[in-house]
């Protein structure tokens, strides 16, 4: 039987496992971290306060995604799709002055616009949409769209799409749009605990439906996603190994095939393995230091590509949970706070997690920064030069500065206000970013497509002939 070993759990790798794994191949997952899941893996039980890697929202558009959860079991009934999503969320943005829905801000000419836009992006040829790679979207939506439209959609790159919006390209702009808005896909799956009839949305630019149909993990991204994919794919006879890093590969130059990769394991020895097939489910920067560790001409191309994939460096993109011993009622919604530097995004957890072993808290919400390149308003800093003392601190006065959101929790809790609650709050993030005088570090660090990167991106196939990126 031929046996592919794959390098990365994140959602790449253990989807190439399961299909793989379904065609009959001995698959083999190695995974650098003590808990698969990748930037998608939340807090496990044991944790004092959840947190999440990276804020992760499951769009209508994840195809793949929603599949392979549906063929997950869940017990003897159910399965993945059934239990781990909540309802869509709806968001809006709040600035210190007022609050806007997102798809209801534009107005007709910016929806007109921005539709024209989407139809020829769609149309066009890759030659024509790579003209877009280095567009700055901030710049352009600014100079075409209305002040408030353009201020609702540049706030809504980072929580949407992932990105630093100072950096963002018009072409990760239009091409996530263009999935968003113009997909006919019908949800039809109903939480049991949280339903809501979805069965006439359809996304359309000219209603909100298309911002307002992104679902969340109903728990522990954990306990019902990765535990459950885990326990099917080991039912496969998938093999696992946590806390195993691949550290080179030694090449066979005349065949032009991987003969055998260094692996790091837990106690920091290198052992050596040999497979038939090998599938680097990694991220940008884990690629370029198994690169550099490798010698090799036949990857001398992917090494150089992959140097300049990752020119802008890592992008910092900060998970936070703060928790409250007290309940906060809240209408159901993420919020984006459009007057925020770092462009926080927060949205209720304790409202959408349908249980979880945190009796001590009554509320608890995750949030992110998704901007790492602007200055604070307390300290002047950007987020990448704080100590975790001074990054709750700018993370709690960014989000006070908003005086609507003050109003909408007064409004909720019968007049107490936002001060109020944050005087006991606590605040956590996820243990691998680690803050220091000497500043920011974390043992995953992010890539994000940015105008100067996008045209670097590798493909899937390698100038090996049993190596292969996922």
């Amino acid at each position: 039987m031929k046996t592919i070993a794959i390098f990365g759990a994140g959602l790449a790798g253990m989807t190439t496992a399961d299909e793989l794994s379904q065609r009959g191949y001995d698959v083999f997952v190695f995974e650098n971290q003590k808990d698969i899941g990748g930037l998608a893996r939340s807090s496990s039980s044991n944790c004092d306060i959840p947190t999440e890697v990276s804020w992760r929202g499951i769009g209508p558009f994840y195809h793949n995604m929603l599949f392979q959860m549906s063929n997950i079991p869940l017990g003897s009934s159910e399965n993945v799709l059934d239990y781990a999503l909540s309802k869509p969320i709806k968001f809006d943005i709040v600035g210190n002055k007022l609050e806007m829905n997102i798809s209801h801000s534009l107005s007709t000419n910016d929806k007109t616009i921005l539709a024209l836009l989407l139809f020829k992006f769609k149309m066009s040829s890759f030659e024509i949409r790579s003209e877009w790679w280095t567009v700055n979207a901030a710049n352009f939506l600014t100079s075409k769209l209305s002040e408030k439209g353009s201020y609702v959609l540049i706030n809504s790159l980072g929580p949407f799409i992932g990105v630093d919006k100072t950096r963002c390209s018009m072409y990760q702009f239009l091409n996530f749009y263009s999935m968003v808005w113009m997909s006919d896909y019908k949800p039809t799956y109903h939480n049991d605990s949280d339903k809501r009839d979805l069965s006439s949305c359809k996304f359309s630019l000219y209603n909100n439906e298309g911002c307002n149909l992104w679902s969340l993990f109903s728990a522990s991204s954990q306990d019902v996603l990765f535990k459950p994919w885990k326990n099917k794919l080991q039912d496969n006879n998938v093999t696992f190994f946590e806390n195993h890093s691949l550290e080179f590969l030694s090449i066979d130059e005349f065949t032009e095939k991987v003969k055998y990769v260094g692996i790091k394991t837990p106690t920091k020895n290198i052992i050596y393995r040999t497979f038939n097939e090998y599938v680097l489910a990694v991220g940008p920067f884990s690629l370029y230091k198994i690169l550099k560790n490798t010698t090799s001409l036949k990857l001398e191309n992917l090494y150089q590509q992959t140097r300049l994939l990752i020119q802008d460096g890592p992008h910092f993109q900060i998970p936070f949970t703060i928790a409250f011993s007290e309940p906060i009622k809240m209408d159901r919604y993420a919020y984006i706070f459009g007057n925020s530097s770092y462009n926080i995004t927060l949205y209720f957890q304790s409202d959408i997690w349908k249980e979880g072993p945190y009796p001590q808290l009554r509320t608890f919400w995750s949030g992110t920064t998704c901007v790492a390149t602007e200055k604070g308003i307390l300290f002047g800093k950007p987020v990448p030069l704080l100590t975790k003392k001074e990054f709750f601190l700018e993370v709690l006065a960014q989000i006070s500065a908003s005086s609507v959101f003050d109003e909408l929790v007064k409004k909720n809790n019968s007049g107490k206000n936002l001060k109020y609650f944050l005087k006991s709050s606590k605040q956590s993030t996820f243990p691998t970013f680690k803050f220091s005088k000497n500043g920011l570090n974390t043992s995953e660090p992010k890539w994000v497509n940015s105008t100067t990167n996008e045209k670097f991106r590798p493909t899937a196939y390698t100038d090996l002939n049993n190596m292969f990126l996922a």
